[in-house]
Protein backbone atom coordinates (compact mmCIF):
# COMPACT_ATOMS: atom_id res chain seq x y z
CA UNK A 1 0.00 0.00 0.00
CA UNK A 2 2.83 2.43 0.91
CA UNK A 3 4.55 1.61 -2.37
CA UNK A 4 1.37 2.41 -4.29
CA UNK A 5 0.97 5.80 -2.57
CA UNK A 6 4.62 6.67 -3.20
CA UNK A 7 4.28 5.73 -6.85
CA UNK A 8 1.15 7.89 -7.22
CA UNK A 9 2.87 10.90 -5.62
CA UNK A 10 5.92 10.42 -7.84
CA UNK A 11 3.75 10.37 -10.96
CA UNK A 12 1.88 13.49 -9.80
CA UNK A 13 5.09 15.45 -9.12
CA UNK A 14 6.74 14.36 -12.34
CA UNK A 15 3.58 15.33 -14.26
CA UNK A 16 3.69 18.88 -12.90
CA UNK A 17 7.43 19.25 -13.50
CA UNK A 18 7.09 18.19 -17.13
CA UNK A 19 4.41 20.83 -17.78
CA UNK A 20 6.03 24.26 -18.07
CA UNK A 21 2.88 26.43 -17.81
CA UNK A 22 0.23 26.39 -15.09
CA UNK A 23 -3.03 28.26 -15.64
CA UNK A 24 -5.57 29.29 -13.04
CA UNK A 25 -9.03 30.08 -14.47
CA UNK A 26 -7.62 29.67 -17.98
CA UNK A 27 -7.23 26.69 -20.29
CA UNK A 28 -4.57 28.44 -22.39
CA UNK A 29 -1.85 29.87 -20.14
CA UNK A 30 0.62 32.37 -21.53
CA UNK A 31 3.53 30.35 -23.00
CA UNK A 32 6.00 33.02 -21.80
CA UNK A 33 5.12 32.49 -18.13
CA UNK A 34 5.26 29.57 -15.73
CA UNK A 35 2.08 30.70 -13.96
CA UNK A 36 -0.85 32.47 -15.62
CA UNK A 37 -3.62 33.70 -13.29
CA UNK A 38 -6.83 34.84 -14.98
CA UNK A 39 -8.18 36.96 -12.14
CA UNK A 40 -7.12 38.96 -9.11
CA UNK A 41 -4.28 37.95 -6.82
CA UNK A 42 -4.32 38.62 -3.07
CA UNK A 43 -1.19 38.33 -0.93
CA UNK A 44 -2.18 38.61 2.73
CA UNK A 45 1.25 39.24 4.16
CA UNK A 46 4.64 40.44 2.96
CA UNK A 47 7.67 39.39 5.00
CA UNK A 48 11.15 40.89 4.65
CA UNK A 49 14.11 38.55 4.51
CA UNK A 50 16.63 41.20 5.56
CA UNK A 51 16.87 44.72 6.96
CA UNK A 52 17.90 47.89 5.14
CA UNK A 53 17.42 48.83 1.49
CA UNK A 54 20.20 46.86 -0.19
CA UNK A 55 18.98 44.74 -3.11
CA UNK A 56 15.38 45.96 -3.08
CA UNK A 57 13.51 45.92 -6.40
CA UNK A 58 10.23 47.36 -7.65
CA UNK A 59 7.59 45.13 -9.25
CA UNK A 60 6.01 46.65 -12.38
CA UNK A 61 3.06 45.42 -14.42
CA UNK A 62 3.17 45.47 -18.23
CA UNK A 63 0.04 46.01 -20.34
CA UNK A 64 -0.44 42.25 -20.82
CA UNK A 65 -0.30 41.62 -17.05
CA UNK A 66 3.30 40.32 -17.03
CA UNK A 67 5.18 41.16 -13.83
CA UNK A 68 8.72 42.51 -14.25
CA UNK A 69 11.27 43.84 -11.79
CA UNK A 70 12.95 47.23 -11.85
CA UNK A 71 15.86 48.61 -9.87
CA UNK A 72 15.41 51.54 -7.50
CA UNK A 73 18.17 53.64 -5.97
CA UNK A 74 18.68 53.42 -2.22
CA UNK A 75 18.63 57.24 -2.04
CA UNK A 76 14.92 57.10 -2.89
CA UNK A 77 14.07 54.75 0.00
CA UNK A 78 13.64 55.14 3.73
CA UNK A 79 13.28 52.45 6.39
CA UNK A 80 11.52 53.05 9.72
CA UNK A 81 12.13 51.42 13.11
CA UNK A 82 9.88 48.49 12.18
CA UNK A 83 11.81 47.84 8.96
CA UNK A 84 8.99 49.15 6.75
CA UNK A 85 10.16 50.66 3.46
CA UNK A 86 8.71 53.76 1.82
CA UNK A 87 9.66 55.71 -1.32
CA UNK A 88 10.77 59.29 -0.75
CA UNK A 89 8.92 61.70 -3.03
CA UNK A 90 11.76 64.20 -2.72
CA UNK A 91 14.16 61.63 -4.19
CA UNK A 92 12.36 61.60 -7.52
CA UNK A 93 13.83 63.89 -10.17
CA UNK A 94 11.35 65.58 -12.50
CA UNK A 95 12.43 66.33 -16.05
CA UNK A 96 11.24 69.36 -17.95
CA UNK A 97 9.86 68.92 -21.45
CA UNK A 98 10.03 71.92 -23.76
CA UNK A 99 7.76 72.30 -26.78
CA UNK A 100 7.33 75.00 -29.43
CA UNK A 101 3.88 75.71 -30.83
CA UNK A 102 2.70 78.11 -33.51
CA UNK A 103 -1.00 78.75 -32.84
CA UNK A 104 -3.23 81.17 -34.69
CA UNK A 105 -3.27 84.43 -32.76
CA UNK A 106 -6.94 84.94 -31.94
CA UNK A 107 -9.22 84.21 -28.98
CA UNK A 108 -8.86 80.74 -27.40
CA UNK A 109 -11.78 79.85 -25.15
CA UNK A 110 -10.64 76.36 -24.09
CA UNK A 111 -7.08 76.27 -25.39
CA UNK A 112 -5.41 72.85 -25.61
CA UNK A 113 -1.59 72.95 -25.56
CA UNK A 114 -1.32 69.28 -24.52
CA UNK A 115 -1.89 67.48 -27.83
CA UNK A 116 0.06 64.87 -29.79
CA UNK A 117 3.59 64.43 -28.46
CA UNK A 118 3.09 67.35 -26.08
CA UNK A 119 0.77 65.66 -23.57
CA UNK A 120 3.48 65.96 -20.90
CA UNK A 121 4.96 69.33 -21.86
CA UNK A 122 6.11 71.53 -18.94
CA UNK A 123 7.60 74.53 -20.81
CA UNK A 124 5.73 75.93 -23.79
CA UNK A 125 7.28 78.42 -26.22
CA UNK A 126 4.59 80.17 -28.25
CA UNK A 127 5.24 81.69 -31.66
CA UNK A 128 2.63 83.24 -33.91
CA UNK A 129 1.54 80.90 -36.68
CA UNK A 130 -1.18 83.06 -38.21
CA UNK A 131 -3.97 85.41 -37.21
CA UNK A 132 -3.81 88.88 -35.68
CA UNK A 133 -1.45 90.73 -33.36
CA UNK A 134 -2.78 89.28 -30.08
CA UNK A 135 -3.38 85.80 -28.59
CA UNK A 136 -6.16 85.94 -26.00
CA UNK A 137 -6.49 82.89 -23.71
CA UNK A 138 -9.70 82.61 -21.67
CA UNK A 139 -9.31 78.99 -20.52
CA UNK A 140 -7.03 76.02 -20.94
CA UNK A 141 -7.77 72.27 -20.90
CA UNK A 142 -5.67 69.49 -19.39
CA UNK A 143 -5.50 70.65 -15.79
CA UNK A 144 -5.08 68.33 -12.82
CA UNK A 145 -4.05 68.98 -9.22
CA UNK A 146 -0.49 70.32 -9.06
CA UNK A 147 0.13 70.42 -12.81
CA UNK A 148 2.55 73.17 -13.86
CA UNK A 149 3.11 74.83 -17.20
CA UNK A 150 5.50 77.69 -17.99
CA UNK A 151 4.60 79.73 -21.07
CA UNK A 152 7.22 81.82 -22.89
CA UNK A 153 6.16 84.42 -25.46
CA UNK A 154 8.46 84.26 -28.49
CA UNK A 155 5.91 85.64 -30.93
CA UNK A 156 6.78 89.33 -31.22
CA UNK A 157 3.14 89.96 -30.33
CA UNK A 158 1.09 90.15 -27.13
CA UNK A 159 -0.38 87.16 -25.24
CA UNK A 160 -3.22 88.12 -22.91
CA UNK A 161 -5.03 86.01 -20.28
CA UNK A 162 -8.62 86.73 -19.24
CA UNK A 163 -9.56 85.82 -15.67
CA UNK A 164 -12.47 83.50 -14.81
CA UNK A 165 -14.09 84.11 -18.18
CA UNK A 166 -17.60 82.64 -18.38
CA UNK A 167 -17.19 81.48 -22.00
CA UNK A 168 -14.59 78.90 -20.89
CA UNK A 169 -15.60 75.69 -19.15
CA UNK A 170 -15.39 76.19 -15.35
CA UNK A 171 -12.58 73.66 -14.87
CA UNK A 172 -10.50 75.37 -17.59
CA UNK A 173 -10.72 78.94 -16.30
CA UNK A 174 -7.81 81.04 -15.07
CA UNK A 175 -7.23 82.94 -11.83
CA UNK A 176 -4.60 85.70 -11.93
CA UNK A 177 -2.68 86.41 -8.71
CA UNK A 178 -0.47 89.26 -9.92
CA UNK A 179 -1.37 92.68 -11.30
CA UNK A 180 -0.27 91.81 -14.84
CA UNK A 181 -2.55 89.92 -17.19
CA UNK A 182 -0.47 89.75 -20.35
CA UNK A 183 2.86 88.57 -21.70
CA UNK A 184 4.84 90.93 -23.83
CA UNK A 185 7.56 89.65 -26.18
CA UNK A 186 10.06 87.37 -24.41
CA UNK A 187 8.01 87.45 -21.22
CA UNK A 188 7.11 84.30 -19.31
CA UNK A 189 4.59 83.15 -16.73
CA UNK A 190 3.81 79.99 -14.80
CA UNK A 191 0.42 78.34 -14.50
CA UNK A 192 -0.30 75.96 -11.61
CA UNK A 193 -3.53 73.98 -11.50
CA UNK A 194 -5.39 73.83 -8.19
CA UNK A 195 -8.61 72.06 -7.21
CA UNK A 196 -9.02 74.09 -4.00
CA UNK A 197 -9.09 77.76 -5.01
CA UNK A 198 -12.54 77.95 -6.63
CA UNK A 199 -15.74 78.22 -4.58
CA UNK A 200 -17.68 76.02 -7.04
CA UNK A 201 -15.47 72.99 -6.32
CA UNK A 202 -13.90 72.76 -9.78
CA UNK A 203 -10.23 73.36 -10.52
CA UNK A 204 -8.62 76.52 -11.86
CA UNK A 205 -5.34 77.45 -13.47
CA UNK A 206 -3.52 79.87 -11.15
CA UNK A 207 -1.24 82.17 -13.12
CA UNK A 208 1.86 83.89 -11.77
CA UNK A 209 3.76 86.37 -13.92
CA UNK A 210 7.54 86.63 -13.55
Amino acid sequence: MKSLIFLSLSLLISGYSSYSQVGINTSGPNPNSSLDVNGGVVIREFLRSSAGTSGLKLVLVESDGMLIQSSIGSEMLTVDSENNVTIKESGISYKEKVAIQNPSFDTKTNYNPFFGNNVDVTVLILRRGSGGDELKIRGMVGGYEGRRLRIINDSGEKIKFEEDHTSADPENRIYIYTKENELKHYGSCELIYSETVAADGTGRWCILFS
